[in-house]
């Protein structure tokens, strides 16, 4: 064989060869591609239909054969036909099935192909293999995505140019998934580029053991998003999201979500976008049962602007560093639907993926809800809750509470479903009243400060409050009263509408109102609890030195506004220097110096339309001091109709043995009726000066209580006694007795006297000495000095005096008197015949004849408010005694 042959035969088989690669190409290609997946440990299935210069396709499948993580019915690569080498341009998928794993991070992996991802994105630089302009488009695509929750499928088609979205149409198929104890319900899902605009819509529903959401739409629009491969851009961004009811504690209806962002940058983690939301939501009042009983009015307030509440709030975002802050360029608003408005400027916010500090100051006002200001400052959320410091101040009226003004500060938190209130100094509170159908009390004023950490506490068992009260005042319209330095704890607590709670009064003290004030000021302490919205009550009173005077125990309920209280002094022991009654009541400052003891018992029951009252006041044998000398032994036992105002039942009794005047009063009784507007008097009967004296009825006016009327009758009043009381007792002297009637009238001007009749049970003797008739020396003549005689030494046979006030204080007396001249010792009337010759006998002193008749008219007047003052400075002496000394 020559050379040439040999070479010819070499060349043609080379050619053979050549020819054979050239038909084994798309097989020798598989072999090779399947031989390097299973360098990496892959299982794959690799088979070349085609490859040419243009390009190269066919199908594959990468992992398990039964449910390979990526497979594909076909792929299509296309070479760039400029370039000497197979530089591939575009990639096409025909059906590919993606089955992927999502962890509970979030992160997403291919079980069978993640060391060789892993490998691939740990590798430096680019392959001259692949075009940077590199196209993959994935037509029919399939997702199987496998979760912590459970499976989802996603379909659709995806075309990516440069490692970017150029085009994106995917579709979730319905879908179940439960997640840290939530059950979700995908109902459908979509997300859709086409190169200028995404837009991403979702329909689901979510459920755990404490919210549901319900008929929940998501919609996502983004206008022009540019791409890169570390950060994304957009001119406006707007997202939306609504529901059929969302259940969170509260059930709220319809609520929807608006975003809109403009000019919105990520960079990686980092963010910054101008931010608008608005929203709205109506809210289920059945959780306001607990208002309702209390406050129907607040509660329809409340009830009415939660059917539909608006919200907006508009800033600057931006995230830096792993911290988000926000500042606003408007403020935060929530608008009820009858006219309430929530309004918040935020300031401060910034925010970690942990926290959130801020601070706030916020107003509500309108729509009928109280105005209420609320400053929120170095408030920090973390950790599933927040503290802050807060100050509040709020005019508002709730249930009892009618114009409540109360601003109170301190820091606030929320933390493991605990909110807590410390309050950090006392703060004053106003209540314009305290209504239950009327006004317990009015115009009540109080310090309120901190008695135990924290004031106010509250979570899902309920809330607690505690607090001191100091300097509380109140006026109490139904018994017309006040109340002033109040001192309690007050210790309360509650869930939904049950409340219950104690007040512990520790001091207070109670004035009356009246303009004639019934007590003086008392004071008292006990405790005050609150149980199923009835209060009950027992306070110890005693007076403004302490004596311990009673108890007093009361109920009210609130709902009714009905309530009672019952009084009980069982024993109330006077003594000289110590308790006295004018301590008591001003009424009984006329019993001074009282030495005894009495005993005291009284109802109240109230409504909102009336109250009504009831008691006893019983006297055993006290004795005290009155304007006429000291009262031995008084009784009586009073019965009251009504304390409030006070009014006794018909004919009411008092005794008293012995009154220790300068003229001695023994066996007195009165018998009287106190009635709403005045005193009825039936009678006062007294034994007086060895006879008997007996006031008849009159009455009283309370409106006018200086002004009085009626008539004293005299029986047997022995004239000596009388005189001897007065301050005529070393100028006038008088035997015998008198009887008869001597009408009176007290008006402003004084005691006076009108039409008084007295006549002598009989015989008798006076003697006036003649310096009461005048200050000069002896008689001008004998006619005038025997006047002066006949009056110094008279036995009267009959004698009566008329008494009328005259002007000027005076008593004006006329006496008729008859009887005859019996000086002490016998007397005849000697005239010099000198005398009666040279006409002098009548110029000079005669003695008036022992038995002269005498037949007498006298008109004379005494100075009769001197007298009454006289009563009155005997009766001031008597008070001015030592201690211990008898009067």
């Amino acid at each position: 064989m020559t050379w040439r042959k040999a070479a010819l035969i070499v060349f043609v088989s080379l050619l053979a060869m050549i020819a054979l690669l050239w038909l084994a190409r798309a097989r020798i290609a598989a072999e090779f591609a399947s031989a390097y997946f299973r360098s990496h440990g892959i299982t794959a299935t690799v088979n070349v239909g085609d490859l040419g210069l243009s390009g190269a396709s066919g199908r594959f499948a990468l992992g398990s054969p039964d449910a390979p993580d990526i497979s594909a019915d076909r792929i299509e690569l296309h070479f760039d036909p400029l370039s000497w080498i197979p530089r591939v341009v575009e990639v096409r998928l025909v059906n590919p099935v993606i089955r992927a794993r999502l962890d509970a991070h979030g992160t997403v992996t291919l079980p069978s192909l993640q060391d060789w991802i892993t490998s691939l994105q740990q590798q430096q630089g680019k392959s001259r293999f692949v075009s940077d302009d590199l196209a993959v488009s994935l037509t029919g695509l399939r997702v199987l995505l496998t979760t912590p929750g459970g499976a989802l499928e996603v379909d659709g088609d995806v075309k990516l140019v440069k490692n970017l979205p150029f085009f994106v149409a995917l579709k979730a198929r319905p879908a179940a998934f439960r997640y840290q104890g939530t059950n979700i319900a995908l109902a459908a899902a979509s997300l859709r580029y086409d190169g200028d605009n995404a837009a991403l819509t979702a329909d689901f529903s979510a459920r755990n053991g404490t919210a549901s959401i319900s008929g929940a739409k998501l919609a996502l629009d983004i206008a022009g998003p540019q791409w890169s491969a570390t950060a994304v851009t957009t001119p406006l961004l707007h997202m939306k999201v609504s529901a059929d009811v969302l259940v969170a504690g509260a059930s709220l209806r319809a609520p929807t979500f608006d975003l809109t962002a403009h000019n919105l940058a990520l960079t990686g983690n980092d963010l910054k976008a101008d931010v608008s939301l608005s929203g709205g939501f109506g809210y289920d009042p059945g959780a306001l049962a607990a208002i309702r009983t209390q406050d129907p009015v607040l509660a329809r307030a409340v009830i009415a602007n939660l059917d539909r509440l608006q919200f907006s709030w508009a800033g600057h975002v931006t995230r830096q560093g792993g911290k988000t802050s926000a500042s606003s360029t408007a403020p935060l608003l929530l608008h009820g639907a009858r006219g309430a408005q929530l309004r918040a400027a935020l300031s401060n916010v910034s925010a970690t993926s942990d926290s959130l500090a801020a601070s706030a100051n916020a107003t509500v006002s309108g729509g009928g809800l109280p105005t209420t200001k609320l400053a929120l400052h170095d408030l920090v959320l973390s950790g599933g809750g927040f503290t802050a410091k807060a100050t509040l101040s709020s005019h508002f009226r709730f249930s009892m509470l009618h114009g409540a003004d109360i601003a109170i500060g301190g820091p606030v938190s929320w933390q493991a479903g605990k909110f807590t209130f410390v309050q950090a100094s006392c703060s004053r509170i106003r209540l314009a009243a305290f209504h239950t159908g009327s006004d317990l009390a009015k115009s009540v004023r109080a310090e309120l400060c901190p008695a135990a950490l924290p004031m106010f506490a509250a979570d899902s068992k309920g809330w607690s409050f505690q607090a001191r009260a100091r300097g509380a005042a109140a006026t109490l319209p139904l018994t017309n009263t006040q109340m002033a330095e109040g001192a309690a704890t007050l210790t309360f607590e509650g869930q939904g509408s049950t409340v219950h709670g104690k007040i512990a009064v520790s001091d207070a003290q109670m004035s009356d109102l009246v303009a004639t004030p019934r007590f003086r000021p008392l004071r008292g302490r006990g405790n005050v609890t609150l149980a199923g919205w009835v209060w009950r009550g027992s306070l110890a009173v005693s007076d403004a030195h302490k004596n311990m005077l009673g108890d007093v125990t009361f109920t009210h309920a609130t709902s009714s506004g009905k309530g009672t209280a019952h009084i009980s002094a069982p024993k109330l022991i006077f003594a000289p220097d110590k308790l006295q009654p004018q301590d008591i009541s001003p009424f009984l400052a006329s019993l001074r110096r009282a030495d005894g003891s009495a005993r005291f018992e009284g109802d109240i029951t109230w409504t909102r339309n009336e109250i009504k009252s009831s008691g006893t006041l019983a006297l055993n044998s006290l004795d005290f001091m009155t304007p006429l000398g000291k009262a031995h032994a008084i009784k009586t036992e009073l019965q009251f109709l009504s304390l409030l105002p006070p009014i006794t039942a018909p004919d009411q009794k008092i005794t008293i043995s012995r009154i220790d005047w300068t003229l001695p009063f023994s066996a007195v009784n009165l018998h009287f009726a106190v009635g709403d507007s005045s005193v009825k008097v039936r009678s006062l009967d007294v034994d007086i000066a060895e006879g008997h004296a007996a006031l008849g009825g009159f009455t009283i006016n309370l409106s006018d209580p200086g002004n009085i009327a009626g008539a004293v009758q005299f029986k047997g009043i022995a004239l000596n006694s009388l005189i001897a009381a007065s301050n005529l007792g070393t100028k006038v002297k008088m035997e015998g007795k008198v009887s008869g009637t001597v009408p009176f009238t007290m008006t402003s001007e004084g005691f006076r006297i009108r039409d008084g009749h007295v006549a002598a049970d009989g015989t008798g003797r006076l003697s006036f000495d003649r310096s009461l008739w005048t200050q000069a020396g002896p008689a001008a003549n004998a006619v005038q000095d025997f006047a002066y005689q006949a009056l110094e030494a008279l036995a009267f046979d009959t004698l009566s005096a008329d008494l009328n006030s005259v002007p000027g204080g005076r008593l004006q007396v006329v006496f008729k008197i008859k009887g005859r001249s019996d000086p002490p010792t016998p007397q005849t009337a000697n005239v010099a015949i000198s005398d009666i010759l040279d006409g002098t006998a009548l110029q000079k002193s005669i003695p008036l004849p022992s038995g002269t008749p005498i037949d007498l008219t006298l008109d004379t007047s005494l100075n009769f408010d001197e007298l009454l003052k006289s009563y009155a400075e005997a009766w001031s002496n008597s008070l001015n005694l030592g201690a211990g000394a008898k009067p």
